[in-house]
């Protein structure tokens, strides 16, 4: 009994001892919200800056064809107008201008000798792909795959550029993804390597003006993105060869007193699907400084006279010239 009540009086000795010697502590959880990840942020400052983009055209009575166009001085990549340029529509053969891009980095050799997959062409035939006029197991090169993906957006081309990187065409796309990311391309989306429609397969007006500008920054990437024409070199499908025009070019043809711009068509990459319409992004030159401009979904009218991304690309390049004089 005596030793319970020693060894009580003890516990609390040491209690009280505690008491003195370890102070007391009230923790208040502070709430805070749960951090932004970079694309969150990304998007967030892109909106703030597309919303005070410069070129304001509200009071220019114009009447776009596009639902989404974006307009991007290439030199400080900064935002000048946009019309939902942020928000996600289809690419269609926009899709191709990544395809480029992967192939351009990843094939030491662009001249070297490849061979046509006869694959892929079952399928292209049977929905009548786009594409540039290359044959089943004819011979030829990446840098003259490039010319067709670009000027004729050809399909068996920018397919057989993806499988001379990787065999495995969805780890391929996946590469596509990765990179989207790595340029800043946040609201894209790939799911094939030609652009063929895909609902899961989107983009934005903003993210592929920075896919052609991340293009324009390698000097012969960009030289065939902004070839008029090509020929094909002889092959023992086409003994003669075969020529094909940019048709970034073609789409400007119809514009009334187009010879009288006073600013150049680079070039650049066009699209349509069913489902995406009408697609380009286009590289414009005036007084020494270029500008992309990307116009996405857009259709014919009736007694429209000329192609609706062309007279888009008209109307905002006056309103420009306005804005600078």
């Amino acid at each position: 009994m005596i030793a319970l009540l020693l060894i009580h009086a003890l516990a609390r000795h040491g209690e009280e001892l505690a008491e003195k010697i370890i102070p007391s502590y009230s923790f208040a959880i502070e709430q805070t919200e749960p951090t932004k990840d970079k694309q969150t942020l990304a998007l967030e400052k892109l909106k703030i800056e597309s919303a005070q983009a410069p070129l304001n055209l509200a009071g220019a009575d114009l009447q776009f064809n596009s639902q989404n166009i974006l307009v991007l001085d290439l030199s400080d990549s900064k935002i000048l107008f946009s019309k939902a340029g942020l928000e996600q529509a289809y690419p269609a053969s926009l899709v191709k201008m990544m395809t480029s891009i992967l192939a351009y980095e990843n094939i030491k050799d662009l001249d070297a000798p490849l061979t046509m997959s006869e694959d892929m062409y079952h399928e292209f035939y049977r929905i009548d792909a786009s594409m540039a006029g290359y044959l089943p197991h004819e011979k030829t090169s990446a840098r003259e795959l490039l010319y067709g993906l670009f000027l004729a957006s050809g399909a068996e081309c920018s397919t057989q550029l993806a499988l001379t990187v990787d065999p495995d065409l969805n780890s391929f796309v996946a590469k596509m993804n990765a990179k989207a990311k790595e340029i800043g391309m946040y609201q894209t989306n790939f799911t094939n390597v030609t652009g063929l429609h895909d609902p899961k397969q989107v983009t934005s007006a903003y993210d592929m003006a920075k896919c052609l500008a991340y293009i324009a920054k390698y000097p012969a990437l960009r030289e065939i993105m902004l070839a008029k024409s090509h020929i094909a070199p002889k092959t023992e499908q086409h003994p003669k060869g075969f020529e094909y025009n940019n048709l970034v070019f073609k789409r400007f043809e119809l514009i009334p007193n187009r010879w009288e711009f006073m600013w150049d068509i680079l070039g650049g990459k066009t699209g349509y699907t069913d489902e995406a319409k009408q697609t380009m992004a286009t590289l414009i030159a005036y007084q020494g400084k270029e500008y992309v401009i990307v116009t996405l979904n857009a259709s014919f009218t009736k007694g429209m006279k000329a192609n609706p991304l062309a007279l888009d690309i008209v109307n905002i390049m006056d309103e420009l010239l306005q804005k600078a004089a």
